[in-house]
């Protein structure tokens, strides 16, 4: 029998509902983000809490009164495969909105949240806050965490546009441009031509039904750069030509400094090695 089974061997099930809700949080919870809650009455609440201190399952957390942390001892994983997986999906989505409306609004609470929408499953209002955490992960240098951000982000929304009923909206669509970009950046990262030009055609088809010129011009530099990388030059200049020709028929000067403008340097093709190539292809 495994320490999970055992656990729910000798607590009634009222218990077991409140532990369900508490093991949703990956790290530790508090006692106070439940008051209120009319679904779990405070001495139930009480007395799961002092059950597991007392068989050294939580520890409380120090200068954090109400706080308590898993220690090493608890059997989380294991307890989590009790719990049918559409079940635990809903555990984690409560847990995300007592998250939200419960921590400080800052850069570690945005990583956890995105994180924990994960567990939950994706729905159309985390794109933002998925989104924001990898940016905040990458910037943080944490590459691969960003990348796995970017990726769900990527994945979710392919399902959902593959579906012909399900029309989502702009707001949607513009993160998934954005996430790709994002994505193709770090491709030195996790190396992939394949998927990363599958991709990014696949985010310039939707800036295109956008009709967004910004995505536009920024999607062709990027699959320029994807292909300098591999040493598929004229493939790469090709979509080179077409990024700038974009970007000129803008009225933006910003495209020339900001990140349209450094797609190119940051392949590695300098401007001298570009008009090179392109005299001698057209020789």
């Amino acid at each position: 029998m495994t320490k999970a089974i055992e656990l729910l061997n000798i607590i009634s099930e009222d218990e077991k509902e409140i532990l369900y809700n508490l093991v949703a949080f990956p790290d530790f919870f508090s006692v106070d983000w439940f008051s209120g809650n009319t679904n779990i009455l405070p001495s139930k609440l009480f007395s799961v809490v002092m059950f597991l201190d007392k068989k050294l399952l939580i520890s409380s957390m120090e200068n954090s009164p109400g706080f308590y942390e898993w220690t090493s001892k608890f059997p989380r994983d294991e307890f989590i495969q009790t719990i049918p997986s559409h079940e635990m999906s809903s555990y984690y989505r409560k847990a995300v909105e007592i998250l939200r409306n419960n921590l400080p609004k800052n850069e570690e609470t945005m990583v956890r949240m995105a994180h924990q929408c994960l567990l939950a499953g994706i729905e159309p209002c985390d794109l933002d806050t998925i989104f924001r955490a990898a940016l905040i992960e990458e910037k943080n240098h944490k590459i691969f965490n960003a990348i796995r951000l970017y990726n769900a982000i990527i994945e979710y929304v392919e399902t959902i546009t593959a579906d012909e009923l399900t029309k989502p909206s702009q707001e949607l669509l513009h993160i998934f441009i954005k996430a790709i970009e994002r994505r193709a950046l770090l491709s030195v990262f996790d190396p992939d031509i394949k998927k990363l030009n599958r991709l990014l055609v696949s985010a310039l088809d939707t800036a295109l039904y956008l009709e967004d010129r910004r995505s536009q011009a920024s999607l062709q530099l990027l699959i320029g750069q994807n292909y300098w990388m591999f040493f598929q030059y004229e493939q790469a200049i090709h979509h080179f030509d077409q990024g700038w020709e974009i970007i000129k028929s803008i009225d933006d000067t910003t495209l020339y400094k900001g990140d349209c403008s450094s797609r190119v340097s940051r392949s590695g093709l300098k401007a001298e090695h570009w008009k090179l190539f392109r005299l001698m292809k057209n020789r």
